[in-house]
């Protein structure tokens, strides 16, 4: 990746897409992966290919932060006491 990150800082946008491809097919994710790669289809105007990674992007995002959420959430529930029932 660090090669795709060269050649996007040097705005070779269409090599920098073709590594930064090759690094999501290898099973890599990265908030930055997803953003330079989108960036690196936008620059050079290849407008599906770039909503696509967006929407992808978003699509971790979403995962993420939902993931996040549903740990603290459940953390929540365990630190709560269960009350006895009350037996008449």
């Amino acid at each position: 990746m660090t090669d795709a990150n060269k050649k996007y800082e040097e705005h070779a946008y269409i090599k920098a897409a073709e590594i930064y491809r090759d690094v999501v097919e290898t099973g890599f994710e990265s908030q930055e992966l997803f953003e330079k790669l989108a960036n690196s289809y936008y620059f050079n105007v290849l407008i599906f290919p770039h909503l696509l990674i967006w929407q992808i992007y978003y699509l971790v995002e979403v995962i993420m932060t939902f993931s996040e959420n549903f740990g603290m959430f459940s953390m929540a529930l365990c630190s709560v006491e269960r009350k006895p029932k009350i037996q008449i």
